[in-house]
């Protein structure tokens, strides 16, 4: 681990990383899953041609499910609640990287992309901790230098529990309609200056906003 932690906390990891997958996946087989978009987000493809997928933070749970065992690597914090993600998540056959969308994150994107058992690249591009809503500049400044493609995804449900989280994170309930949206890729430019870069933030936050609406009513 990156860092120390309490033995209280070494205790949280153990307990809820592995009851966490277990009522996850309870939950997960009671969900009702459709895709929405025509891009196909899993293709067969050389290791060298990766797409980096961009969510929200607050749609975490139902994309960790929905996407688990595809062989994609994503990258998590190191603080004791992305600790607390990453047990969970690689039980979901998930890799998990360390680092940020700030500090370290690029180091950790770079990783990411170096590595040959990871086929795709997920990060949540207002983690690990907020502002709500607002891309941070990792992402988009790896995908300029990657030249690889972001690809916006997003979930919504027609039923969900909502935390008082800063992101409010949502966990779709029980027997919802849980509807996976999948935008077109966005190619940034490679020689993206920081005005460009955060013109392509703000587009970006529109479009995953827009991908999380959904037309039923949520309870």
């Amino acid at each position: 681990m990156a860092k120390t932690f309490s033995l209280r906390q070494k205790l949280l990891l153990v307990v809820v990383g592995h009851l966490g997958v277990w009522l996850l996946h309870l939950l997960g087989l009671t969900w009702k899953i459709k895709v929405r978009g025509r891009l196909d987000i899993y293709p067969q493809r050389k290791s060298a041609e990766k797409r980096i997928y961009c969510f929200w933070h607050n749609r975490l749970l139902g994309l960790a499910y929905t996407e688990r065992k595809k062989n994609v690597g994503i990258l998590i914090s190191s603080h004791f609640d992305g600790e607390l993600i990453a047990r969970i998540v690689a039980r979901l056959g998930y890799l998990p990287l360390r680092g940020s969308s700030t500090s370290g994150g690029s180091a950790g994107l770079i990783s990411m992309i170096k590595n040959e058992n990871v086929a795709y690249l997920a990060i949540t591009v207002d983690g690990p901790r907020g502002p709500k809503g607002i891309v941070k500049p990792g992402a988009l400044f790896l995908a300029s230098r990657s030249r690889l493609p972001i690809v916006p995804v997003s979930c919504d449900s027609s039923s969900k529990w909502i935390m008082k989280s800063w992101d409010r994170f949502e966990i779709p309930k029980p027997f919802a309609e849980v509807v996976v949206s999948i935008g077109e890729p966005i190619f940034i430019d490679n020689n993206a200056d920081d005005r460009q870069l955060e013109n392509q933030a703000c587009r970006l936050a529109e479009i995953l906003d827009e991908l999380g609406k959904c037309s039923f009513s949520i309870n």
